[in-house]
């Protein structure tokens, strides 16, 4: 009798252990979400820089239209356009610098937040349950931001 309960409290331990991974893997998953659709530079006319703060709707800011810059830019998001997650609840995410994508028809193409070790974004006609979120390294972050820099002071 001893030996048979032994067996069922470590088959129930067993068990719960595995629902808690399936729970966990499922969490995981379901927060997964797809790539950004990131445009091709000839798409963008400009590119509206605001630093931490500011009207996130708005075209008040820096505005960045060297097409050599803007590459540069989508290039450095294409490269982490994966793993991708969504917020638990859709906050618009907060970095210290936000950026518009805009076309020459004055279309919303993409909205991006870059933080110190976070990137955030939306594909331009979503609300902001499209937000998504990544962790990125601190030089990646920083190179976003001298990409930007470099093009205000040219």
């Amino acid at each position: 009798m001893r030996k048979f309960f032994k067996i069922v409290m470590v088959t129930i331990g067993y068990a719960i252990a595995l629902v808690i991974l399936a729970v966990f893997a499922l969490e995981i998953i379901g927060r997964m979400v797809p790539k950004l659709n990131v445009p091709n530079a000839g798409a963008v006319e400009r590119v509206v820089w605001k630093q931490k703060g500011g009207d996130p709707g708005s075209d008040r800011g820096v505005i960045i239209t060297d097409p050599g810059r803007i590459s540069k830019l989508l290039n450095l998001i294409e490269a982490k356009n994966s793993m991708w997650k969504k917020p638990m609840i859709a906050p618009i995410p907060t970095g210290q610098h936000h950026l518009v994508f805009r076309s020459k028809e004055d279309r919303l193409l993409l909205v991006m937040w870059i933080g110190e070790t976070v990137i955030a974004g939306r594909n331009g006609a979503q609300d902001s349950t499209g937000n998504r979120s990544r962790s990125v390294s601190k030089q990646r972050s920083e190179e976003i931001v001298a990409v930007l820099e470099r093009a205000v002071k040219t």
